[in-house]
């Protein structure tokens, strides 16, 4: 099809759109308002039941009803829940359907978790499996709270069902946490494990009542764990239950006998709840015991989209989320038949020539496209329309899509430094032209969110307020520019100058951010340059402005010659940069200084590293003795070389005052070329994977001219000999048999990569990335797909399996390490990928670790404790020798390597029963038990082991590897 979900999706987290999109929303599930769903809590529950929506309207702003006892004869039926999980949303959906509930109730915020839940279940996002991050905002601008929403989870779920059903539902939860304890994270990081064995839980057919006693028995063995994190929570839990026991038994005097509630609680507070509901239906005396009121909000909020990452975020939900919801089915549905009827539409010859038309525009102003298609492309794509029209049904927009990708990649020349390929380009404007989608913003968006520059004429009324509170602090003494001086901030945001040049400029209020952007903005516009990373001074442009503005003020009065000496003296004596603007470095320095800010941003986990951060590395290096070139010691010639990075698309430098920059995917492909030649790179990628894809019993044919010596069979050679009564001396090219190999299916590969802290060292994890990069390369060119995991405390998708070059290599780019070694998580996560996937083409695993495992998942270390140390021993013993080596560790490592080993080897026998492969491309260490691991586990899995020995060759290793 010429036009895929996925192409919506990507359109969508590059910030595009397509109008489209709403009107298949609304048939699809008819939702209300938008504008009702990002101002009011209860825009879902106001429609169905007034009456309710006016009491939980109450508890937002904090209103207390009279005491009442609860209604007897009002059915309640507590279900235990948990945020998200793989099987949460058919256990909603399945329970709802079987008990038939009046209303639901959720153990969940009115505003900051039923509000944003609503934004998200409604939005274009949700309905494209996408999650989103929302901030809550108060009508005075403050950010109440900020949360992530996944697909599938417990609240998208009950509100589409909800909504669907038209069953009222109510937000029971307090609307934020009273007294925010410092052990909260802690707990939610434990409670992780107990979300992720309940989920395995409803995995599996569950009598009535069973989901209730396993959440009792994980509850119960939660709290018995006598920690100081768990007994520090305790308290809190029992309040909130108090409160949830509030609002049930309010909600209680609303409905009537034999009405049905249906109560979705959160695990953690289903024990204690339970017992407290019961509680309050015995009197008043118990209401004025443990009865709370309402915490209102008290201030009218909205919801808006936060700047998050949503594609971190949508490889967080495909791990942890279902593969598909009821949203995204009802949704998809309606789009592929909306879509379907759009590319079928009979198209007349005026129409298809105003596509054209439209086409061959978009090819001209495209920012990527550096000259568009000409008039021989236009009657060539309409040629070959009209051929597509007569094979298939007729002329419309599908035989317009197919003969753009056929006449046009050809004909367009990209702008230097450009990373899309021309086809992905003619493909994107193409679907912009014939179905309305857009990747990116609106042109009016992305100006809107850009702020005002500031004139040239402002620019140096402020420069010369600038210097004027220079001189006037420094009053003969050399000084610099500082961004880090609060008092000289004031002065400067004060002066008359400074006041005019900004009037209608957006800066921030503080005086100190205001002056750090105003020294940047004076920068960027080459009047100001860096002393270090907080000091400026003049540039040769800003001096020759700033003099001709002196004298130009002098000649019409306004300065007297004594001010105007007193100034040129000062600008005299401003500091100079040592550096000067010339720099020519020769290419292998540029590489070696790429290949160096790349293992520089591996030491931190932030994608984005600052020019400040860089330079303080290399400051530090030269004093501990590291031999450094003198250019990378001056800030400013640091600052140049990083420029010439970003001219040749190698990285990208955004405009704060850290000058933070981002690698880029052709900085991987640059140091892949510079490691790996182009006639090098060519024969291994040509040959890397082939034999993957040759049968190996194959049926057997004469020798032709071209057939290779191991494709010739011996044994059938002799047979026709011994048939013929032929001897040596007689054979002939008539008597060999030759093999008749073809091409097998097409592979499905996950790479699984290593990203723990010891890959950090000797560049280890910049010579992965160059291996991944490597290998993805030379499967796609064989036309397999690959995908991305990797592992570190666990494992993570980084990229689902593709075909895309382009994907891979803009995931790889981005890895980070992270802390310990878990092998058995990440062969797991790599498992789940290619077994969701039903393609039925053969599944690869390609494992890339330097090390002993030596972390393990939860579950794992339950099975340990269920079958005890010696059983374990028995179903995965480990070589007392290479056992010794862990002695020296002490005793906790040792458990921790073992247990991650036995866990990894389990995991790799799991696979194995899969029918998956796997091999291991090991860095070498001195770890005999790492060592025997890795061999270990391609031998269970019948794939290949290689260990690198020296870091630099890890890529061409791992090409010549699959030789």
């Amino acid at each position: 099809m010429s036009l895929t979900i996925g192409d919506i999706r990507r359109a969508l987290l590059n910030g595009g759109h397509m109008p489209l999109l709403d009107t298949v929303l609304e048939k699809a599930l008819h939702p209300p308002a938008r504008q009702a769903i990002e101002t009011a809590s209860t825009a879902l529950l106001r429609p169905l039941n007034a009456e309710l929506a006016q009491l939980v309207e109450g508890w937002i702003d904090g209103k207390a009803l009279p005491a009442k006892q609860c209604s007897p004869g009002v059915q309640l039926s507590l279900r235990p829940i948990i945020p998200y999980g793989r099987n949460v949303s058919t256990f909603i959906e399945e329970t709802m359907s079987a008990f038939k509930p009046d209303a639901v109730l959720l153990d969940t915020s009115p505003v900051t978790g039923l509000g944003a839940g609503a934004f998200h279940a409604f939005s274009l996002h949700n309905m494209l499996g996408l999650p989103l991050s929302l901030k809550t905002v108060a009508s005075e601008g403050m950010v109440l709270d900020k949360g992530s929403f996944f697909p599938g989870s417990f609240l998208e779920t009950t509100i589409i069902k909800c909504h669907l059903d038209r069953i009222p539902l109510v937000p029971i939860g307090p609307p934020y946490r009273r007294d925010p304890s410092r052990t909260e994270q802690l707990f939610r990081q434990f409670l992780e494990g107990i979300y992720e064995e309940f989920d395995h839980t409803l995995g599996s057919p569950l009598p009535a009542g069973e989901a209730a006693k396993r959440a009792r028995k994980l509850t119960t063995r939660m709290w018995q764990g006598g920690s100081s994190i768990i007994n520090e929570e305790r308290e809190y839990v029992i309040n909130d239950c108090c409160y949830l026991a509030s609002r049930i038994a309010e909600l209680c005097s609303f409905f009537k006998k034999g009405n049905r509630l249906l109560i979705f609680i959160a695990i953690e507070h289903f024990c204690d709840l339970e017992p407290l509901i019961k509680t309050f239906s015995k009197g008043r005396l118990f209401w004025d015991e443990f009865y709370q009121p309402p915490l209102g909000v008290r201030r009218p909020v909205y919801y808006r989209i936060s700047e998050e990452n949503h594609g971190r975020l949508w490889d967080h939900a495909g791990t942890k989320g279902p593969a598909s919801t009821l949203s995204q089915k009802r949704f998809q549905k309606a789009l592929e038949r909306r879509i379907a009827r759009i590319i079928r539409e009979p198209l007349t010859l005026q129409a298809a020539d105003l596509f054209t038309t439209q086409i061959m525009n978009a090819t001209r102003h495209h920012p990527a496209i550096e000259q568009g298609a000409g008039v021989r492309g236009s009657l060539a794509l309409r040629e070959v329309a009209q051929g597509y029209a007569w094979l298939g049904k007729g002329l419309n927009r599908s035989a317009l899509y197919n003969a753009s990708l056929v006449t046009l990649p050809h004909r367009i020349r990209m702008k230097p430094g450009s990373e899309q390929e021309p086809l992905s380009v003619i493909r994107e404007l193409t679907q912009e032209v014939l179905y309305g989608l857009h990747y990116r913003p609106p042109e009016e968006q992305v100006n809107a969110a850009k702020p005002s520059p500031l004139t040239r004429e402002n620019l140096k009324k402020a420069l010369e307020g600038l210097t004027d509170v220079s001189l006037n602090r420094a009053r003969g003494e050399e000084t610099s520019l500082s961004s880090q001086d609060w008092s000289f901030a004031q002065e400067v945001m004060n002066h008359p100058l400074v006041q005019e040049a900004l009037r209608n400029a957006h800066y921030p209020a503080d005086s100190q951010e205001a002056l750090r952007q105003l020294l940047e903005d004076l920068e960027g516009r080459g009047m100001l340059e860096h002393l270090t990373p907080d000091h400026y001074t003049l540039a040769e442009k800003g001096r020759a402005d700033l003099i001709e503005r002196l004298r130009q003020k002098l000649e019409r009065g306004e300065i007297s010659p004594e001010k105007l000496a007193e100034m040129l003296n000062h600008i005299k004596s401003l500091p100079t940069s040592p550096s000067g603007i010339g720099l020519n470095l020769p290419k292998e320095k540029l590489s070696q200084f790429l290949a160096e800010l790349m293992d520089a941003q591996h030491q931190g986990r932030s994608l984005n590293t600052s020019l400040e951060d860089i330079y303080v590395h290399y400051t530090l290096g030269e004093k501990k003795g590291v031999k450094t070139d003198p250019e990378k010691l001056d800030y400013q010639k640091l600052q140049i070389m990083i420029h010439h990075l970003e001219e040749q698309g190698l990285l990208k430098v955004t405009g704060s005052r850290a000058k933070n920059y981002t690698l880029t995917s052709r900085a991987l492909s640059r140091l892949l070329e510079e490691l790996i030649p182009k006639s090098s790179s060519s024969t291994l990628t040509r040959h890397a994977f082939k034999k993957q894809h040759e049968i190996e019993k194959a049926e057997v044919r004469r020798y032709k001219r071209g057939d290779v010596y191991r494709d010739i069979s011996i044994r059938h050679t002799l047979k026709e000999m011994i048939k013929q009564g032929k001897t040596l001396d007689d054979i002939g090219r008539r008597e060999f048999r030759a093999f008749d190999k073809k091409p097998g299916a097409q592979l499905d590969i996950v790479l699984c990569v290593d990203v723990s802290a010891s890959m950090k060292e000797q560049a280890k994890l910049r010579y992965a990335k160059l291996a991944l990069s490597g290998l993805a390369k030379a499967a796609l060119e064989k036309r397999d797909r690959v995908g991305i995991v990797a592992f570190s405390n666990v494992g993570n998708v980084v990229t689902p399996l593709t075909d895309d070059y382009r994907i891979i290599v803009d995931s790889v780019i981005r890895l980070r390490a992270d802390q310990y070694t878990n092998i058995g998580n990440g062969l797991s996560h790599a498992r789940n990928m290619l077994l969701r996937d039903k393609s039925g083409n053969n599944k690869y695993i390609i494992l890339i670790t330097d090390g002993q495992p030596n972390a393990a998942i939860a579950a794992a270390m339950r099975a340990e404790e269920q079958l005890g140390k010696e059983r374990i021993r028995e179903h995965y013993p480990l070589p007392e020798d290479a056992l010794r080596g862990t002695q020296r560790r002490g005793v906790d490592w040792k458990a921790k390597e073992q247990l991650g080993t036995r866990h990894a080897i389990a995991e790799a026998r799991k696979t194995r029963d899969k029918n998956i492969k796997v091999s291991v491309l090991l860095i070498t260490h001195r770890d005999e038990l790492g060592e025997w691991t890795a061999r270990k586990i391609a031998q269970i899995g019948r794939g290949k082991f290689y260990c690198v020995k020296t870091v630099e060759n890890m890529p061409l290793n791992a090409l010549q590897m699959f030789q």
